[in-house]
C-alpha cells in the first residue's frame, strides 16, 4: 500500500519540484510540460517535462510503475526512443534524456544507464535533479562566454584581474595595520603604569 501511495503521488510531486528548481534564480532554465509546450513543439510527443538547454529540450519523464521496474524501464527506453526519432521535433530534442523514479526504487533496479537509436536515458532519483541541471547551467553559462567578442573578453579578464589585484592590495594593508597595532601595543608595555591607564 505504501509503494503504490508513493507511485500515485510521484508524478505530480516531481513535475512540481522540477519546476521549483528550474525557477530558482541561480539555475533560470525555462521548462515546460504536456500542457505547456514550446512553440512550434510536436504536441504529440506529450513529454511530462522539459527544460530548454542551449537551444534544445532536455527531457525528465517522471515515471509510474507498478510492475516489475526493471522490464518497464526497458520497455519504456525503447518506446521512447523510437517515439523521440519518429517526432517531427526530434532535431530539437538533446540526445540525454532521463527517467526520473522515487529514491525508494532505486535499490531495485541494477541498471541506471541505457543507450538507444542514438539517445541515452539515465534513471535518477528526483533528488538528483537539482544538483544535474545546475551542472548544465554551469555549461550554459561557459557556452554563452564564447559569444563575447575578443575585446569583451578581454575586459571580463581585466575586470577580474583589477579585483583580484584589489583583494591582494587589501590582504597586505590588513596584515600592516596588524604589524603597527601589535607594535603599538608592544610600546604601550614601556611606559610606566600610570601614563599607560591615562592613555588606555
Amino acid at each position: 500500500e505504501e509503494r503504490d501511495r508513493i507511485w500515485a503521488v510521484h508524478e505530480q510531486e516531481a513535475i512540481a519540484t522540477m519546476k521549483d528548481v528550474c525557477q530558482k534564480p541561480a539555475i533560470g532554465f525555462p521548462s515546460y510540460d504536456a500542457n505547456n509546450l514550446p512553440p512550434g513543439f510536436d504536441s504529440s510527443l506529450k513529454p511530462d517535462f522539459m527544460v530548454e538547454f542551449l537551444g534544445q529540450y532536455m527531457i525528465f519523464d517522471p515515471k509510474i510503475s507498478k510492475s516489475n521496474l526493471t522490464s518497464y524501464i526497458k520497455s519504456q527506453v525503447k518506446s521512447s526512443a523510437s517515439k523521440y526519432k519518429q517526432s517531427s521535433s526530434a532535431d530539437h530534442l538533446y540526445k540525454t534524456a532521463f527517467f526520473v523514479i522515487p529514491t525508494t526504487e532505486l535499490r531495485t533496479l541494477k541498471e541506471y544507464s541505457y543507450f538507444e537509436q542514438g539517445f541515452t536515458f539515465y534513471v535518477i532519483p528526483l533528488e538528483a535533479f537539482e544538483p544535474i541541471i545546475s551542472a548544465y547551467q554551469r555549461i550554459a553559462d561557459y557556452d554563452l562566454a564564447e559569444k563575447f567578442d575578443p575585446q569583451e573578453r578581454e575586459n571580463i579578464v581585466n575586470l577580474i584581474a583589477l579585483f583580484s589585484q584589489h583583494i591582494r592590495h587589501q590582504n597586505a594593508t590588513n596584515v600592516l595595520n596588524t604589524i603597527l597595532g601589535v607594535r603599538a601595543l608592544q610600546e604601550c608595555g614601556i611606559l610606566p603604569q600610570d601614563v599607560s591607564e591615562a592613555v588606555e
